[in-house]
């Protein structure tokens, strides 16, 4: 099969015109001028390997912490037809029957999957932030990092959770963080955190890090912060949320020649109005 007149992305980013030849589901070849007996015309469509979405509440006036699989399923359907091929729905600091509530209706989709996007686990963003970085996050609900109130949530859902935030600086994140860190992705995040603290945090297992720069010590050149931290750690991988609203457009520049391709995760961290009409 052909699939003409396509645009891909190059090596360098850049959107080229190519035909592209598939064989048993595998692309074959890529290049200009292809012929071949099964021609499909893909005139104004790219052609890219489909987006992986770890950080999403929600979109289409759904949210994850609706706890249902509704909620999830319509995530679903909305994101496929947006190149997002698979994602993890994310929880807020909510109350924790709240987070059980989200936790089944995501089990429920992996389950049983609805049409659409497939969801690979969960994202769970709080409740163990800074109540001084809390951003959107609800304050009554943050809480010291507790390891085994979230082993009992972790088991609860068949052990689904993929990523879990926590503020290293608050009491108990240490021994959270090396106990923890044997079951999923522990990352920094919403944190008071300095340099220091951020660097001891990687040392005792942190390998991932939450929407860098929002909600965290930045960087100045005397107290380099958690943002520094990352940065001079190769180790550590870093979301980026690149809407040019959240970070410049010339620090986001900066932030990719540093971390290069192999440490920088692009997330949309969208909620419930993504997707919606103005208004």
């Amino acid at each position: 099969m052909i699939l003409k007149n396509a645009m891909l992305f190059d090596e360098h980013f850049n959107l080229v015109k190519a035909d592209v030849a598939v064989r048993g589901g595998k692309i074959e070849r890529v290049a200009p001028g292809l012929e071949g007996g099964d021609v499909h015309d893909f005139s104004g469509c790219v052609i890219a390997p489909g987006f992986v979405d770890i950080h999403i509440h929600g979109c289409v006036g759904v949210d994850t912490c609706d706890g249902t699989r509704d909620s999830i399923a319509k995530m679903a359907g909305h994101l496929i037809g947006n190149g997002v091929t698979s994602f993890c729905p994310t929880t807020m600091t909510v109350s924790l029957p709240e987070i059980q509530k989200a936790l089944a209706a995501a089990r429920d989709c992996m389950e049983h999957p609805p049409e659409g996007a497939a969801v690979r686990g969960v994202n769970m963003e709080g409740p163990y932030i800074s109540p001084a970085r809390k951003g959107a996050q609800k304050g009554e609900f943050v809480r010291n990092p507790d390891w085994r109130e979230f082993k009992k949530l972790y088991d609860g859902c068949g052990g689904i959770v993929r990523l879990v935030d926590i503020a290293p600086e608050r009491e108990g994140a240490g021994e959270f963080i090396e106990r923890v860190g044997k079951y999923c992705t522990v990352s920094l995040a919403h944190t008071e955190a300095d340099y220091g603290q951020a660097k001891e945090a990687f040392r005792r297992g942190i390998t991932h890090v939450t929407h860098l720069f929002n909600a965290m010590t930045g960087l100045h050149h005397r107290r380099p912060g958690a943002v520094g931290a990352v940065f001079d750690d190769p180790s550590v991988k870093a979301e980026i949320i690149c809407d040019g609203f959240h970070i410049h457009p010339a620090v986001l520049r900066t932030a990719f020649r540093i971390l290069g391709e192999d440490r920088t995760v692009i997330i949309s961290d969208s909620m419930r109005a993504a997707g919606m009409p103005d208004g």
